[in-house]
């Protein structure tokens, strides 16, 4: 069995849950994130078990695009077990232009007598909220508009319905609400505000929308990475360098209007511009290393690292060298802070990078994982012959396929893995599709054909894009050495070649051919010879 989702493409975060028992929909809630320019929404749904497929749909706007639908889980627990999504090109007959999609492989088909099931199904969209007013002075809160359907546009009739907007401060004014705004005060913010819609008490028809408004209070910075690029250097010599470009970051929130002073500023930031964006969080693996942050004009030195893995080592303690038992093992926190606030319209570009050991995200497959992962690839079957032949398969696990700094939309994400040169039968694995997969070459020092990339493109990425990113592929044994056999035949053949050259005479005095003058010297040499050796044999014969 398979179930439908569509989705009109609105720029917001959705999670919606789905009970299949009876065609209606009972009850959901919608909240909204503070922290970007997304929003959330939760949901219960009860369907007829005798139905066959299922379909959603949730929107804001049908300007704005998807960008990601994911999680769809089975079950209320935690440990759910993720279901496959897929876009489906054919939409149904009365579905709304501008409509997305996707079918979801139930694990067990429903029927008359199966039971209640629940499927959590999680989208994101970005770009909900809008300023309102565009721009804004010094001191100014910063407010926005969020535009949403209060009934979910689904191709089948809803019975009864609940939607509750949870806000992160305090509400100007909103349109088609059941009652005035509420406190929540088992909210996870206590200045979160909610806004109810329903329960509704008509049944709604196919595809019906109710469109809702409202405004309020946000001074969260909204940090969108115009293009974002991430290079990750895979080296088997021990190392996996991570350089992640932001060209550039920009916040898109209100403009900032008039004069800006970083002397008030710095006296009291949440006053002056309490929607500026100042630091960036982020958190990397445990083994994190060689950190690096820089701009056009050089190093930022205003960036803090904390955490990692502490190394055993011998210590002294009291007089004595003794070696330490425990391991402190924590991710790394830190917070990256540009070169100078990012108040509402501002941008600035900056690089940010650094490693990982080899040994903590790479392992080699063995003989039999080798020919599953080759029959992945091929989707035939494969011997253990062509398995052997194919050299070694290494399997590499990056920890995000989307940047570990926080609360970033990119709207353009690349990610560019440079493999060892040598490396073929290339394949990524994601929870997810990409725009678009290509495999090229990158040519570096002491390279000879090049080495082997593979670029993946989304547009439109979030933080829940950061699942981990699974690159198989096949390498020679004798690939790693072939760079250290390349330095030692050059010195080698430097050294022969300085050796060579001192046995070799190169002066002018050698006998090379010569001219006339050179013949009458000799002839003249030759005849004092003769001379020469006549007189001394006439001295020799008078004494004798």
């Amino acid at each position: 069995m398979h179930l439908y989702i569509v989705m009109f493409p609105f720029r917001r975060e959705n999670r919606e849950t789905w009970k299949g028992s009876e065609q209606r929909a009972r009850e959901s809630d919608s909240t909204i994130s503070k922290k970007n320019n997304t929003a959330r929404c939760f949901g219960s749904f009860f369907f007829s078990p005798s139905s066959s497929t299922l379909s959603l749909s949730l929107s804001l706007s049908l300007s704005l695009s998807l960008s990601f639908v994911h999680q769809v889980t089975e079950g209320t627990d935690d440990e759910a077990p993720t279901l496959p999504t897929e876009k489906l090109r054919k939409l149904p007959a009365n579905a709304p232009e501008g409509t997305a999609c996707f079918s979801v492989a139930l694990s067990s088909p429903l029927s008359k007598s199966s039971k209640t099931t629940t499927l959590d199904v999680l989208t994101v969209f970005t770009r909900a909220q809008a300023p309102h007013p565009a721009r804004i002075a010094t001191g100014q809160q910063q407010r926005v508009v969020l535009l949403y359907s209060a009934t979910v546009p689904s191709p089948y009739a809803i019975e009864k319905q609940q939607t509750v907007v949870r806000m992160p401060g305090k509400v100007e004014s909103y349109e088609n609400a059941d009652g005035p705004p509420e406190g929540d005060a088992a909210g996870a913010s206590p200045a979160a505000t909610l806004l109810s819609h329903g329960p509704t008490s008509e049944p709604r028809a196919p595809f019906s929308l109710s469109p809702g408004r409202v405004h309020f209070v946000n001074n969260a910075p909204f940090a969108h990475a115009e293009r974002l690029e991430r290079e990750v250097e895979v080296s088997h010599w021990g190392n996996v360098a991570v350089r992640e470009r932001f060209r550039p970051l920009a916040n898109v929130g209100a403009e900032h209007r008039g004069e800006w002073s970083r002397l008030d500023f710095s006296a009291n930031a949440e006053a002056t511009n309490p929607a500026a964006l100042q630091a960036l969080g982020l958190v990397l693996p445990p083994q994190a290393r060689w950190f690096s942050f820089r701009d056009e004009i050089g190093n930022i030195s205003s960036s803090n690292m904390r955490g990692g893995v502490e190394a055993e080592g011998v210590v002294r303690t009291g007089g004595k060298l003794r070696r330490k038992k425990s391991r402190k093992v924590t991710p790394v926190e830190g917070a990256l802070y540009p070169r100078y606030p990012l108040a509402g319209g501002w941008r600035a570009a900056f690089e940010f990078g650094w490693s990982i050991p080899l040994n903590v995200v790479a392992a080699e497959l063995t003989s039999e994982d080798r020919r599953a992962s080759l029959e992945r690839e091929e989707t035939a079957p494969v011997s253990a012959a062509a398995a052997a032949l194919s050299g070694r398969r290494v399997r590499l696990t990056l920890p995000s396929f989307f940047t570990p700094v926080r609360d970033v939309v990119a709207d353009e994400l690349s990610v560019v893995l440079v493999l060892p040169e040598g490396a073929s039968r290339v394949a990524h694995y994601l929870p997810f599709e990409v725009d678009s997969a290509i495999l090229g070459k990158k040519a570096t020092y002491l390279d000879t054909t090049g080495r082997t990339t593979l670029t993946l493109n989304l547009k439109n990425a979030v933080e829940d894009h950061g699942a981990p990113l699974v690159v198989e592929y096949s390498l020679p044994r004798w690939r790693p050495a072939a760079e250290p056999l390349m330095v030692v035949a050059a010195v080698a053949s430097v050294i022969a070649a300085v050796f060579l050259s001192s046995r070799v005479d190169l002066s002018l005095d050698g006998g090379g051919g010569g001219g006339d003058d050179d013949d009458e010297e000799e002839e003249k040499k030759k005849k004092k010879g003769v001379v020469g050796s006549k007189a001394a044999k006439a001295a020799l014969a008078k004494a004798s």
